[in-house]
């Protein structure tokens, strides 16, 4: 008998010889299946075999390569069959059929699947049918579960079976995802793609602990940065802290007693009575971020209200790992799935070309100026500034009472050092001796040298002498001066980067055009510059109310465009032209909301409640960063949450595919959902010039929502206007924001449902929630923000169509000034910029949130809408130079002749080209339609909204406006008709061609009537129109039948070119005086040329020479006479005169009619009452700086 290879395996041949015995005492495992080798490990050494004649004789035409020996060589055989095991069906059944054949198996698949995975599987395809699917993961360590079809079957049965597989799935997934194929093709086919998808998945364990090590790495990078976030002023004291820990305290106490209150309050208006003790499974829920959080239970009327306010606490801002600022973030629809990371690499400062550079930090700061107490500051400054009384109302922020003014300090700064406290002297000399270095990068020297020469010049000055001109507010610089440890280098400076600006030199002639770099290098921003610092981690900046004040009143100088300003009224009326032509695309408003927070309540994000905290600071002490905040939450609310997102883009738009208004139309089509809103202030509005400033001044939002159907909406599902039930988490919320005066919903006991025949909704509104006032309310959006809201939809759909929303939103346009100002602007009235910003800075009063927002409008704008807006000027016929978009309207080739001037800006660039989202629907939708015919015909929803400003309609150039925005035509000049040019009057020419090229429109009282309510006007002014319209179109008629004839009319004594805000001044022609006029000019023009003299002044010497030559010589010229002697006759020149020298004149006279009349005459100046001009009845500070406005 030939010897048996010492490699073979024993083999199972037919018959079956006897089983080997082992040697010695048999172990448990013998009958189990051999361990194989962990993965990884080094797989067995393969040795080529002997030389040898017993080999396998394979089956007839398939080789042998099951050799365990020799990768992919023919294995030997043991037997008379000649054949391995693998080659042999009766040797392998037999194998499998005994003990010790199923070792040898399972041990050559072991080898097998490590040396050569194709070996393994063309022996796995030999096995009988019955072992062939769970044989081989029994072979190689999976779970005795999947060992056998039976043991399979018994574990899907039940639930922790079929978790027993799914964990021994995870478990080899990483590393060996072949045999967790394998051992899911062995699954049923139905349970195959789901335990597939299951088994992909993170084990729970593992992705527990790896969020936990997240965590807490995000925790630890979350503290350093927080900790980088701090003052460089001197530490509170203990009593300060205490101090503060009590406000906190009583902060939490308020918001308790108003939302939750143990005793019973009463409603003044209704007599009710109600209390809301919080109970004890409420209190759970409370989950504060830190200890000067609200106190309040965490939102939980809905796994999306628990998120967003997650998201306004967390991820609302990003805090940046490099540079450690904040920077807004988005609101997308996957926060609502989970918590945004609170942490970003980079921020828009750190990518910008300064880098981190850009960002002061806390490092930056020179050791000397570090840990210096407010005395200590304010004895380091030589100039000491003056923003007016203190005044801060009831439960408000702090009010704007008084221009900001500089003066010199009554002492110099070593005086004032010497005077410190012993403990502080020290630092505060330290920092003096570092500022006062040669070589300083700060301007501080400069200006402590000008302030003791001016003392030297000035021993005992008086509070006059003191003073300095407002011109010195914009000196480079003088930061440095005012806030020396905040501003240790003069390029950190707001000044500075405005006077080095190189649009700023290039207007001044001290930089060619050239010079500029094409990457906008050296272009400064006052705003972006201090924007950058008030989100930076210096605090020291937003928590300075000087600071404050000296920006704004820097960016509110006379030289701004008003229109960019929120406080005047041009910025209105583009914004209000906007809504109007929104509501011309969507129809009227379905919804209008308001949300005013609570700051006590509302969800402030950690970084703020850490920064209160570091300056401690309690709730509505840290303006800047808390209105930040609240309007960058409630904007990104509604635009994202309640909206679905922006309509910029058409159907193209990222909008949310689930959101607080979506809904399906009949068709199967989302509906579309478009939206205005405002940022608006708790400031008393429309109040007049006499009325005392109240009002809280917090900040709070308006919003209108248009939707393609209401009823697809089902609101009635979705708000509420009745009264919580006792012990409801939302109850507090509801009852303390009653309406005294009404909540605008009609009784309803029945629940709330819609109204398909009048075309409502009718909310679920008792008896008693009317007599309380109890608003319509969103419970998820009151979950969220813990404040008032409020929602109104129209109660009569088929008459009103939602009109009263439209006018209950557009009725608080008026801004904080007189009504008679608000109409001088809005209808053509000849003003000039400088009467405006006169007016503006004499009585604006805004407070610290309406401040901080005006400084910040790209960033945080008051006004947002679902699509752009492309402001203009609405042109008329006979415009001296049309826009070149009108011209781009007359040569358009692809629109088609029915195409509106105002709908062919609605969908072009300023090209004139079709719009993107336009293209991209084209190209996207199965349409035979070229691109053009597909523009024409497609029904906009607001992407783009023209503001187009007009004229009162009481003007004749509005029909002239209406006439090119909503009449096709391919020239303006062929509206002007020669027989009209000929017959008809100026003042009622352009209303003659709007007759005749749409009388179907004019002559027709119900189209005007429902154009003018279309344009949110009051039944009072349509009526007045209707009226005008009527007459004139009669006396039209009668110049054009010849009835009445241009030879019947008064000329107009007028220049038609008089008047004209912004035309350049005539040349003055010296009139002949006698000789007390001759008298009266001499002197006055003195003084003209003195003022001249000091506006042109170059240099800080010259100024104070001027400055006390004025103030010696520049006394009151009175002049006198009787009626008719020629005062005003010499005054009018005088002005002129002024005029024509660029000088900035005030004209003040004892009675309205005559101011009215000398506005007329001098429209480019400001004129005023005296009352009015010189602040009569006001206070004194508010009264110093107004005349510094004037030159003459």
């Amino acid at each position: 008998m030939p010897k048996r290879p010492a490699a073979a395996v024993p083999q199972c041949a037919a018959p079956a010889p006897p089983a080997r015995r082992l040697r010695g005492k048999q172990s448990a495992d013998d009958h189990a299946v051999p361990p194989r080798a962990p993965p990884g490990a080094e797989p067995p050494r393969m040795q080529r075999p002997a030389a040898s004649t017993h080999l396998c004789q394979r089956r007839p035409g398939e080789p042998c390569i099951f050799s365990t020996s020799a990768s992919g060589a023919r294995a030997r055989y043991q037997g008379a069959s000649r054949q391995c095991p693998w080659c042999s069906t009766e040797a392998l059944s037999e194998a499998l059929a005994a003990h010790g054949g199923r070792r040898q198996m399972s041990r050559s698949l072991n080898i097998f699947w490590t040396s050569n995975k194709d070996i393994f599987a063309a022996a796995v395809q030999r096995l009988p049918a019955a072992w062939r699917a769970h044989f081989p993961l029994q072979v190689l360590g999976m779970s005795p579960a999947i060992h056998s079809e039976e043991a399979l079957r018994q574990a899907l049965a039940s639930a922790s079976g079929r978790g027993r597989v799914l964990a021994a799935l995870r478990k080899k997934q990483t590393t060996e995802p072949d045999v967790v194929e394998m051992a899911i093709q062995a699954l049923p086919v139905e349970m195959q793609q789901e335990m597939r998808d299951k088994a992909a998945e993170e084990p729970r364990r593992a992705k527990a602990a790896r969020h936990k090590a997240e965590e807490d790495d995000a925790m630890d990078q979350w503290e350093a940065a927080m900790a980088a976030r701090r003052s460089v002023r001197a530490e509170a004291s203990a009593e300060a802290q205490t101090l503060y820990e009590e406000r906190v305290a009583e902060d939490r106490a308020r918001v308790r007693r108003k939302f939750f209150p143990q005793k019973e309050r009463q409603v003044k208006h209704s007599g009710h009575r109600w209390s809301h003790p919080m109970p004890a499974a409420l209190q759970q829920t409370v989950q504060d971020l830190q200890s000067n959080d609200t106190g309040l239970p965490a939102a939980q009327e809905s796994p999306v209200a628990a998120m967003l306010e997650q998201w306004c606490k967390v991820g609302s801002w990003a805090v940046c790992k490099a540079c450690h600022s904040l920077e807004p973030r988005h609101l997308k629809e996957i926060d609502v799935r989970r918590t945004a990371p609170p942490l970003v690499d980079k921020c828009k400062w750190c990518a910008g070309p300064q880098g981190v550079d850009g960002v002061p930090q806390v490092a930056d700061v020179p050791e000397p100026l570090r840990g210096l107490t407010p005395s200590c500051v304010k004895a380091l400054q030589p100039l000491e500034l003056d923003c007016g009384p203190y005044q801060r109302p009831p439960h408000g922020y702090r009010v704007h009472t008084a221009l900001a003014r500089l003066a010199w300090s009554q002492q110099s700064v070593e005086e004032k050092l010497a005077a410190l406290p012993r403990q502080e002297r020290k630092p505060a000399k330290k920092a003096f001796t570092y500022l006062m270095r040669a070589g300083s990068r700060s301007e501080y020297r400069t200006y402590v040298k000008q302030h003791e020469k001016f003392l030297c010049q000035n021993p005992d000055p008086a509070d006059a002498d003191r003073k300095r001109p407002l011109q010195m507010l914009e000196a480079a610089g003088i930061e440095c001066a005012l806030w020396p440890d905040l501003y240790w280098d003069s390029d950190h400076c707001e000044t500075v980067i405005r006077a080095t600006d190189v649009r700023r030199l290039q207007r001044r002639g001290l930089l060619d055009e050239d010079d500029e770099d094409e990457d906008d290098v050296g272009r400064g921003s006052i705003r972006r510059s201090f924007l950058r610092k008030i989100l930076g981690p210096i605090l020291d900046y937003t928590a300075d109310y000087q600071l404050l004040q000296f920006i704004h009143l820097r960016l509110l100088s006379m030289r701004i465009m008003l229109k960019g300003c929120t406080f005047t009224p041009a910025y209105w009326a583009q914004r209000h032209a906007a809504v109007l032509d929104l509501q011309r695309q969507c129809g009227y408003p379905i919804l209008f909301k308001t949300w005013a927070p609570y700051e006590w309540s509302a969800p402030y994000h950690a970084a703020l409640l850490h920064d209160l905290a570091a300056l401690l600071r309690s709730r509505q002490h840290l303006a800047g960063s808390e209105t930040l905040h609240l309007a960058h939450v409630m904007v990104e609310l509604l635009r994202e949450w309640v909206a679905g997102g922006t309509r910029k883009h058409g159907e193209q738009s990222s909008t949310w595919k689930s959101h607080a208004l979506a809904a399906t139309l009949p068709g199967g089509q989302r509906c579309r959902i478009n939206f205005a809103a405002r940022l608006e202030f708790q400031d008393g509005k429309r109040k007049q010039a006499s009325q005392q400033y109240h009002g809280r001044g917090a900040v709070h939002l308006h919003a209108l929502l248009f939707a393609e159907e209401l009823e697809a909406l089902q609101l009635h599902r979705r708000l509420q206007a009745t009264e919580p039930h006792e012990g409801h988490h939302l109850r507090g919320y509801v009852v303390d924001q009653l309406s005294y005066t009404g909540s605008g919903w009609p009784v309803h006991e029945a629940e709330s449902s819609w109204d398909a025949k009048e075309g409502v909704v009718q909310l679920q509104h008792t008896e008693k929630d009317s007599d309380l006032g109890i608003r319509a309310y969103d419970p998820e959006e009151l979950d969220v923000l813990k404040c008032h809201v409020d929602n109104l939809m129209p109660q009569a759909a088929r008459s009103d169509k939602g009109r009263s929303l439209m006018l209950r939103y557009v009725a608080t346009y008026d801004t904080k000034f007189s009504s008679s100002f608000s109409h001088e602007l809005l209808s053509d009235a000849q003003v000039s910029g400088y009467g405006l910003a006169f007016r503006v800075l004499s009585t604006f009063h805004p407070s610290e949130p309406e401040m901080w927002l005006t400084l910040f409008p790209q960033v945080f704008p008051s006004f947002v809408l679902g699509g752009t807006m492309k402001p203009i000027v609405a042109p008329w016929p006979g415009m001296p130079q049309m826009p070149n978009f009108v011209e781009a309207y007359e040569n358009c080739g692809w629109r088609d002749d029915r195409m509106t001037l105002l709908e062919y800006l609605r969908k072009t660039n300023d090209k004139g080209d079709i719009i993107h989202w336009l293209q991209r629907a084209h190209a996207s939708a199965d349409t035979a339609l070229d691109l053009g015919a597909f523009a024409s015909q497609y029904k906009t929803f607001g992407e783009k909204v023209v503001a187009a400003e007009m004229v009162t309609i009481f003007s004749d150039k509005y029909f002239g406006q209406w006439l090119l925005l909503h009449v096709p035509f391919r020239s303006a000049a062929a509206f002007l008709a020669e027989d009209i040019l000929e017959r008809v009057p100026t003042r009622y020419r352009l209303f003659a061609c709007a007759l005749r090229a749409a009388p179907e429109f004019w002559r027709d009282a119900a189209e005007v009537r429902a154009h003018l309510e279309l344009a949110a006007h009051k039944d009072n002014y349509i009526a007045n129109a209707l009226a005008m319209i009527a007459a004139q179109a009669r006396i039209v008629e009668k110049y054009l039948n010849g009835e009445l004839s241009l030879d019947d009319e008064v000329p107009d004594p007028e220049d038609a070119t008089a008047g004209i805000l912004g035309a350049p001044p005539p040349v003055v022609a010296r009139p002949k005086f006698n000789r007390a006029q001759r008298l009266f000019e001499e002197k006055a023009l003195q003084r003209l040329d003195a003022v001249s003299a000091f506006r042109d002044a170059e240099s800080p010497e010259e100024v104070e020479r001027l400055a006390a030559e004025l103030e010696e010589q520049n006394s009151i010229l009175l002049c006198m006479g009787a009626p008719g002697t020629g005062k005003t006759f010499v005054v009018d020149y005088l002005i002129q005169v002024a005029v024509g020298r660029g000088l900035r004149a005030l004209y003040a006279l004892p009675t309205g009619q005559l101011a009215c009349r000398m506005r007329q005459r001098h429209p480019n100046i400001h004129v005023d009452t005296c009352h009015g001009a010189f602040g009569f009845f006001r206070p004194l500070q508010d009264n110093e700086g107004r005349l510094y406005l004037a030159n003459l």
